[in-house]
Parts: structure tokens; sequence; C-alpha cells
């Protein structure tokens, strides 16, 4: 073909998405090997090597995206047989989670209540928040993150403009057994 004199070997430059010395790397260059061989075939890439690649950028990148379990500190309690939970994803220094705790008939309150963040936020955020009350249903509430924690806040909608009280043992209900925070945001982390 006229004009298209430069092997394909030269174009390996802009893959730049996948690290030098990597298996996919690897097969990257194998796949472009193949592609300035005069004896590879006129589709010039083997099904062993689009194999290989695939299954390596597969693995590489869909395990950036997995959710891991993690157990929060839950502040301004002695859990007893509550239970808390939670799960988050970090991809760089962004974290995504999500968390929920829910009090059992052995857990005992020593002032106000906070979830801990899977990793150190490196500012200050607003994350989503709501208290399911197994007697009233599903109540509002502020979550304000930073450091290691997110603090959990009422919203006392009696005041003229809303005013915010940090969530307690009796604030905005008196908790029972059954009911439960749900807390998620994104943020991002120190490292």
């Amino acid at each position: 073909m006229p004009g298209y004199a430069r092997p394909i070997s030269n174009y390996a430059q802009s893959v730049d998405f996948i690290p030098a010395g990597s298996v996919a790397a690897t097969n990257v260059q194998t796949a472009i090997q193949e592609l300035d061989s005069e004896k590879a075939p006129a589709t010039g890439i083997t099904q062993s090597s689009i194999t290989n690649l695939t299954t390596d950028l597969a693995a590489k990148y869909t395990t950036q995206g997995a959710w891991t379990a993690y157990t929060p500190t839950i502040g301004g309690t002695t859990i007893g047989n509550g239970s808390a939970s939670g799960s988050y994803v970090k991809i760089g220094r962004t974290v995504a989670f999500s968390a929920q705790f829910a009090p059992g008939s052995t857990t005992t309150f020593s002032g106000s209540i906070w979830i801990g963040l899977p990793f150190t936020a490196n500012s200050q955020y607003a994350f989503q928040a709501t208290l399911y009350d197994i007697s009233s249903g599903f109540l509002p509430i502020w979550c304000y993150g930073s450091g290691n924690a997110a603090e959990l806040f009422a919203v006392n909608t009696s005041a003229t403009y809303g005013t915010l009280s940090y969530v307690n043992s009796t604030v905005p209900v008196t908790l029972a057994t059954n009911d439960r925070f749900y807390v998620s945001g994104v943020y991002e982390s120190t490292s």
C-alpha cells in the first residue's frame, strides 16, 4: 500500500495506559511484533495474543472497581449485639463508601454517634445519611465527614430555619433494636 511505510511498532508509544514491563505490555508488544512481521497473517494478530491481552487487561482493570468490605468504628456507643458493616471502593485517592449501623438490645450509648470512614479524608465533606426508625419510618440525617469519622446530625424542623443537633440515643428519636443508620458518600483520602 503506497504511503504506508511506517511499521506499526512506531505506534506502540501511544499505548500508554499499560505499564511498561507488565504482562499486558508484553502481550501488546508481541501483538505489535506480529503485525510488523512479514510472516504474520494479513490480520496481523493471532487469537492467542488477543486472548492473552484481554485476560491481562480484564484482571488489571476489573479489580480497581471491586468493592471491599470493612467494619466501621461506631463512636458514642458500645455496640454490644448491634451490628456495623460497610464497603468501599478506592481508585487512586478517591473513595466511595457505604456503611450502616443497627443498635442491638445490649448496645449502650455514651454521646453523639459517628461512623468511621474506611480511609482518612483529606478535607471536610457532606455525605448522604438517613435513619430508619422501626416506629416512624425514614428520618433525614445530615452527615459531616472529616478525618476518620462521619458525624451524624438530626435536622430539627421545629425552628423557623432548620437547625442541626448531634444524633445520640434520644435525638432525633429514642433508638431501639432494629433501627438502622445508613451513610454513603464519595471523598478524597489523604493517601
